[in-house]
């Protein structure tokens, strides 16, 4: 049966368990279409969280992306296990998976971005993920109102893992879209991280998220 098939049949309510075993093969084959099928059921691959966490640690980027994107719409803030791994991929020897975290960073709930943050701090002790941590509970409202000087700490920070994230928590959908966030961006050379803000120039929010005004209009309308 190929691919769009087994997606045919779970979305019209066949059983997710199917796709366990996939997750669970050691067989490079399976586990890649089990992936493939997490990402395509997104949020309800719930009940397969626990077959998912585990590819995160896999070798192989595609599996390891694949999870991000399933449990940004899966995972719930008690999961600190999982989101803690997804922060802590901002360190990933993969470019694709830097992209992957950022975006995550993007559009996850702000509950689940401070739990992220604050479990990553404890599996990376004495690094950057430390210092990620104290500018995000120093952030008024835990991760929920990063100002400028926060962002600007975090580009200037000479690790690029404060720069990725950096990206990704000025990249956030607002109400008003302060681009004054994406200027404090400029000093950011990674390829990837220039990738992710040229991008979001482009669709400043994601879907299903209406644009108000940047404050830049704002402020040319007083």
């Amino acid at each position: 049966m190929d691919e769009q098939k087994l997606i045919g049949l779970l979305w019209k309510g066949h059983s997710v368990d199917c796709v366990r075993p996939l997750l669970r093969s050691k067989l490079e084959d399976a586990k890649a279409l089990g992936s493939y099928l997490i990402y395509e059921l997104c949020e309800q691959a719930r009940p397969l969280i626990d077959d998912i966490v585990p590819l995160l640690y896999e070798d192989d980027p595609q599996l390891r992306g694949d999870a991000i994107n399933c449990l940004l719409g899966c995972a719930t803030q008690f999961d600190d296990l999982a989101l803690g791994k997804i922060i802590s991929l901002l360190d990933d020897p993969d470019p694709f998976i830097h992209r992957q975290v950022m975006e995550f960073i993007r559009r996850c709930d702000t509950a689940h971005l401070y739990v992220g943050v604050k479990a990553a701090a404890k599996m990376n002790p004495s690094t950057v993920f430390e210092e990620i941590c104290t500018i995000a509970i120093r952030s008024s409202d835990g991760c929920r109102n990063f100002v400028e000087q926060d962002i600007s700490a975090l580009v200037q920070h000479r690790n690029p893992v404060s720069n990725r994230f950096a990206v990704g928590i000025a990249l956030r959908p607002r109400l008003v879209l302060d681009d004054s966030f994406l200027e404090l961006l400029t000093g950011c050379d990674e390829e990837e991280c220039r990738s992710a803000i040229q991008f979001a120039r482009k669709a400043p929010f994601p879907r299903n998220v209406l644009r108000v005004a940047s404050m830049a209009e704002i402020q040319s309308k007083h």
